[in-house]
């Protein structure tokens, strides 16, 4: 009799290690859904063909970006010196907006690669939730 106690309390603990195994998973992974949710992804609500389209968009958009930023750096601009103020104000503004120009390109360029990367994130971040069962330990187990 003693030794079906005995047998019955190692079950009873089995199961109780189990519901809390069960328990710590489950709260695991909603924690975990949870920071997926509140992650930076502005891309996320776009199909896979609006993301090729606007990944090819972009490429050509960087190309022509990085054209246009190598032709605004290549150009060199210096102050000449002249004798009369009015002289002087107009070669200041030429020289301001050659500088404005090329911080201008500069901008647009730094803009197209951070819309690239994020495009780019996106398509591998679909690529790997693609596999339902890798994702769904990942979100179990990951602490």
């Amino acid at each position: 009799m003693r030794r079906r106690h005995q047998a019955g309390g190692g079950v009873l603990a089995g199961l109780l290690l189990l519901a809390v195994l069960a328990a710590a998973g489950a709260w695991n992974y909603h924690k975990n859904l949870a920071a997926e949710q509140h992650e930076y992804r502005p891309y996320r609500g776009y199909t896979d063909a609006d993301l090729a389209l606007m990944l090819e968009a972009y490429e050509t958009r960087h190309d022509k970006d990085s054209k246009r930023y190598e032709q605004a750096s290549s150009n060199r601009f210096s102050a000449e010196g002249k004798a009369y103020f009015d002289e002087q104000v107009k070669e200041f503004e030429r020289v301001q907006g050659s500088t404005a120009a090329k911080r201008g390109a500069r901008l647009a360029l730094a803009e197209s690669q951070t819309s690239l990367k994020l495009l780019e994130a996106e398509q591998r971040q679909r690529r790997r939730e693609r596999d339902r069962l890798k994702l769904f330990l990942k979100r179990l187990l990951t602490i």
